[in-house]
């Protein structure tokens, strides 16, 4: 009779059913996940069902849970809602010291009243900066402002002005509304017109309007509106009008908000940062940093407009001059920094729902022609200091609820040059490369972590956004360097790929399967749509002396995200269960695949096992031998 695995132990019909709820609405279940960004979270759910599959089979109540990828916090958090010792390391300060704010035991009444105060603070600094006059309501607030990319046409020398569509936002949310903005890429001004209208015209300069949903920008280049002209996207220089405003007004004691054309006060952008700054530092080359630079962002304060710099800056120097505890004030500089996401000059916005995305959303920087400026003060809109507030003590509520007091405040170290230490009886955060973790040698009962996905997701280009901003407001992460070299990330402008993934990652398992007690398990989640992540991964595993013994496959993602919408890319996770030793025998898959992506996903971890120490392309003739002939594979 074989032994039972741990995925066996999971009941993934009802799971699957949690999940999908689950990651539509992560930030009511989770509220903790608000508190700082981070990217590829995986389910709560899944993480906390792994975790009850291992308690309930080795029957320990102080088991240690370790986590060398700790990224978001998802495996911290559920080890410690069910009172296991946790170990969690990842290489970039942003992720280790936002989990120790979640993890810091704040008390919410006094968090609460720190942030009623912080704010209170900052509202001469909001009327000073985004207070505005509506030609209808009189005093008015700016929520959002729109500008609009312009250069000279190479050909004629006039102005043209990058509208990705015509269709700038629709004018509410209502289910039936038919009123929506258009932009004009000859002038740069902003019409209301009827969506039902078949033919639409700017009314400043009487040119015709593109339908809503037909691209400006195609192939990143525009046409240009007064001689034909082909013109890049990537014209250096950017330079940038307003064209419309979001703003709430006060009538009768109530606040409305509605779009409006901009008036003369609207336009407060000009000016420098003053001073040194980090901000002030180049932008790096890099994959994902690459674009801002053929953008023009030259320096990461050349992304935001200058009210919107000056209101992040003056907000941090309050709240570091805030009496409150340490652990209080780092939480209002994590939502001061949090809040530079929301840079002026970069974020977008969604025309059909209106609401501004960071500018990290989709995990990746897409500057376009139209941009979002955010006011950060404001009480309305997303990503704003008071929404990140208001986010941070729902979080402390939380946590005092579900998490295991006696472990709060968790303790955040670096890794550096210290000892392998015995674990505290607390969490213990560590700052560094996993490669060198500082956990005594078996004393771990359970392993539960996700490696990155080859490169779908460039880390450390991210993240260097929020370092950045860490420096600049003073919070922890920004006394940390990051060992950017030791990132288990492929990037074609660092010169690392698919052979330095591989030896990365097994450097990592290698030294995490050190930490293991004898016979404990390593639960990882996987996917990827690059074969040569699975095989790196299989490669890895293979030099770590893991042997993998089950596979499943679970929902991770929200299909209905907007990131998600009309793309074949994976939706859910193979989660793997190894133990040490030798690779011998098919590993036994727990669920069925019920549909291509479960089958894809199976036969990728099938091909991981059974080509292991074999060559890329004998991996892929065993993927696509196992698929069968004709399938159009999302893995490529």
């Amino acid at each position: 009779m074989h032994k039972r695995l741990l995925l066996e132990r999971v009941d993934w019909g009802s799971l699957e059913r949690i999940v999908r709820s689950q990651q539509r609405n992560r930030e009511k279940h989770t509220p903790v996940v608000s508190l700082y960004r981070w990217w590829a979270r995986r389910p709560h759910a899944l993480v906390g069902a792994l975790l009850e599959a291992v308690s309930e089979q080795f029957r320990n109540p102080t088991l240690t849970v370790s986590d060398p990828f700790s990224g978001g916090g998802t495996v911290a958090v559920e080890a410690l809602k069910r009172g296991f010792r946790l170990y969690a390391q990842d290489l970039h300060p942003w992720a280790t010291y936002g989990l120790g704010s979640v993890l810091d035991g704040v008390d919410a009444r006094q968090l609460r009243k720190a942030a009623s105060n912080f704010l209170d603070q900052l509202d001469r600094l909001r009327e000073r900066t985004y207070k505005s006059s509506c030609r209808v309501h009189g005093p008015s607030e700016i929520i959002h402002a729109f500008w609009v990319r312009w250069s000279h046409c190479r050909d004629c020398g006039r102005r043209i002005f990058y509208f990705p569509y015509s269709l700038v936002t629709l004018r509410s949310r209502a289910w039936a509304e038919t009123q929506a903005y258009f932009g004009c890429s000859k002038c740069g001004s902003v019409t209301l017109h009827s969506l039902n209208s078949k033919r639409r015209r700017c009314k400043k300069c009487r040119y015709v309007l593109q339908p809503p949903n037909l691209p400006l920008l195609s192939s990143r280049r525009l046409v240009c509106a007064h001689c034909g002209g082909s013109n890049p996207l990537f014209a250096p220089n950017p330079r940038w009008q307003l064209c419309l405003v979001h703003r709430l007004c006060k009538v009768d004691s109530k606040f409305i908000h509605h779009f409006d054309l901009p008036g003369l006060r609207d336009s407060q952008a000009n000016g420098g940062l003053r001073g040194p700054s980090p901000l002030r530092e180049d932008i790096p080359d890099g994959v994902e940093t690459r674009v801002l630079r053929r953008f023009g962002f030259r320096r990461w304060c050349d992304l935001y407009p200058h009210r919107q710099l000056r209101c992040l800056l003056e907000a941090a120097r309050v709240a570091a001059r805030m009496d409150a505890s340490p652990a209080i004030r780092q939480r209002l500089l994590l939502a001061v920094a949090g809040a530079g996401e929301m840079a002026g000059y970069l974020c977008r916005w969604d025309r059909y729902h209106p609401k501004g995305f960071e500018a990290v959303a989709n995990h990746r920087f897409s500057p376009f022609g139209l941009a979002v400026e955010v006011n950060p003060l404001s009480r309305q809109g997303r990503g704003t200091i008071p929404r990140r507030l208001a986010a941070s003590i729902r979080a402390a509520e939380w946590a005092s609820e579900h998490l295991r007091h006696d472990a709060l405040p968790a303790v955040v170290v670096s890794a550096g040059r210290r000892r392998r230490r015995s674990m505290p009886p607390k969490a213990l955060i560590v700052t560094g490369s996993s490669d060198r973790q500082l956990v005594p040698t078996g004393s771990v009962d359970v392993v539960v972590t996700d490696p990155p996905y080859f490169d779908s997701v460039q880390y450390s280009e991210l993240a260097h956004l929020f370092h950045v901003w860490s420096r600049a407001v003073g919070f922890s992460a920004g006394s940390e360097n990051v060992e950017i070299i030791s990132e288990a990330v492929p990037n074609r402008v660092r010169g690392t790929g698919a052979k330095e993934y591989e030896r990365l990652l097994a450097r990592i398992l290698k030294e995490t399967k050190r930490s293991l007690k004898p016979g404990a398990p390593v639960l990882l989640t996987f996917r990827s749509t690059d074969i040569r992540g699975w095989h790196g991964l299989g490669l890895a595993l293979s030099s770590a002396g893991l042997k993998v013994a089950g596979l499943a496959v679970c929902h991770s993602e929200n299909e209905d995200d907007h990131a998600k919408r009309g793309k074949r890319s994976f939706r859910k996770d193979l989660v793997i269960e190894c133990y040490q030793g030798r690779n011998g025998g098919v590993p036994r898959v727990v669920t069925p695949p019920m549909d291509p992506e479960d089958t894809e996903l199976v036969c990728a971890g099938l091909a991981m096992v059974s080509s292991a120490d074999k060559s890329l392309g004998e991996f892929a003739r065993e993927f696509t031998n196992r698929l069968g002939e004709g399938w159009n594979s999302r893995i490529m």
